[in-house]
């Protein structure tokens, strides 16, 4: 398991738990780019903001840097810290880690963001499109196959 870097900002209340936010950086950046953000999601929400694999502080391993993998770290570290399901917002690249998750855990993905980067269905292709997604139009900003997306 690669070692992810970041900052978790936890609740600053010790009310119930919160809803669980990961943000996912774009190429080539880091957490770093998420910290206008970060102070204003945290007052609502606990927010996970990772270093990619390969990016910043986190492990540079030879292999792994494929979407899939790069969305199991994710998941990894989200159970981890002990949470069942999470909302993710990607941008960039993250926007692809941020949908295979939604892909391979759709049952634990309470919302997904996709911020400036090529929709994913895009990149499927035709053919791919009808295996990996079912209903809901190709072009459609709403995920159709995450809940409450």
């Amino acid at each position: 398991m690669t070692t992810l870097s970041g900052p978790s900002f936890p609740p600053r209340s010790n009310g119930p738990a919160r809803q669980l936010v990961v943000l996912l950086h774009g190429w080539p950046e880091t957490w770093f780019s998420w910290r206008k953000q970060i102070p204003v999601l945290a007052e609502r929400l606990q927010v996970i903001v990772p270093d990619m694999r390969g990016f910043g502080d986190s492990d540079k391993p030879l292999t792994g840097y494929d979407t899939r993998t790069a969305a199991s770290d994710i998941y990894a570290l989200v159970r981890s810290l002990g949470h069942q399901r999470t909302a993710i917002v990607g941008h960039d690249i993250g926007v692809r880690v941020a949908y295979r998750y939604c892909l391979d855990h759709e049952a634990e993905v309470d919302r997904l963001a996709l911020l400036d980067g090529t929709h994913p269905i895009e990149m499927l292709g035709p053919s791919r499109l009808k295996r990996s997604v079912s209903g809901g139009t190709p072009f459609s900003i709403k995920s159709p196959t995450c809940r409450n997306a």
